[in-house]
C-alpha cells in the first residue's frame, strides 16, 4: 500500500491477513498518517496500490459517517445510510436526539452546524448505527460523557462485531483486553502477533518513525483517525 498523492511512503507490503469475525485486534503504529491509509484501505475507502481486499458485512468507516454527506442535513444523511446499513431510522434518530441536545439538529444543513456539534454528531452517529466491523483509534477532543457512552456501547457490540483499534498508546491498546490479537505497522512492514503483550514489548523497543514533512502534507487530504470518529 502506498500513500496517496504526494504522501508517497510505503505503508505496508506483502500483507496477507484474514480478519476473523467477532474478534478484537490492535494495530500498533506511531505514524498516524500511515495508520489512516492502512485502515482506509481495509475499510474500502482507498484502493491498495497492489493486491486485493475482500470484504463481507458492514464497516464503520474510519473518519465517521459524515464523510458520506453531500452537504445536506443530518436527517437526509441518516435516511441515505438506512438501506445500506440496514437499520431502523427512527431508532437511530431517537438515540442521537437523546444524546445530543439541539432543537434543529436534524434539519440544519451540516455545513451550518458549529464545528464542535458536527464532531459530536459524527462521534455518536457511528455508535448509533450497528456494524459488523468497527475501526477506531486514539480519541481526539472527545467529551467525557460521550466517550463513556461510546465505551459502553462498544462493550456490548464487541460480543457480536469485530473491533479493530489503531493506536500508538499502550493504555488504549490494553483496553481491548489481553485476549486481543495484535499487529505492528512500522517502516512499511506489517507484522502479526498472537498475543498483545508480545506486540507491546516489541513496539516499545522501536525507534519513532520520522514524521511526514509538513510540505509533503500541504494541500493534501489526510483523514485523522479518531475514536470511531
Amino acid at each position: 500500500m502506498i500513500g496517496p498523492k504526494r504522501f508517497q511512503r510505503t505503508i505496508a507490503k506483502d500483507v496477507t491477513w484474514a480478519i476473523e469475525p467477532r474478534s478484537q485486534y490492535v494495530i500498533l503504529s506511531n505514524q498516524p498518517e500511515s495508520l489512516a491509509v492502512f485502515l482506509n484501505v481495509i475499510a474500502g475507502l482507498s484502493i491498495p496500490s497492489e493486491g486485493h481486499i475482500r470484504r463481507e458485512g458492514t464497516i464503520s468507516p474510519p473518519g465517521g459517517f459524515l464523510r458520506y454527506s453531500s452537504g445536506g442535513t443530518p436527517l437526509e444523511l441518516i435516511r441515505l445510510l438506512a438501506p445500506l446499513y440496514r437499520f431502523d431510522t427512527e431508532q437511530v434518530l431517537d438515540f442521537v436526539s437523546a444524546t445530543i441536545r439541539h432543537d434543529r439538529l436534524f434539519r440544519t444543513p451540516l455545513a451550518q452546524l458549529p464545528a464542535l456539534l458536527r464532531r459530536e454528531l459524527n462521534f455518536i452517529l457511528t455508535y448509533a448505527i450497528p456494524c459488523d466491523y468497527y475501526f477506531y483509534g486514539t480519541p481526539r477532543g472527545c467529551r467525557p460523557d460521550l466517550y463513556k457512552v461510546g465505551q459502553q456501547i462498544l462493550a456490548r457490540r464487541s460480543k457480536e462485531a469485530t473491533m479493530l483499534l489503531g493506536t500508538g498508546s499502550e493504555r488504549l491498546a490494553r483496553s481491548l483486553g489481553s485476549d486481543a490479537k495484535a499487529a505492528i505497522l512500522y517502516g512499511g512492514n506489517f507484522t502479526l502477533y498472537e498475543r498483545l503483550d508480545d506486540a507491546l514489548v516489541v513496539f516499545a523497543q522501536l525507534d519513532p518513525e520520522p514524521a511526514i514533512p509538513n510540505e509533503a502534507l500541504e494541500g493534501e487530504s489526510h483523514d485523522e483517525i479518531d475514536l470511531l470518529l
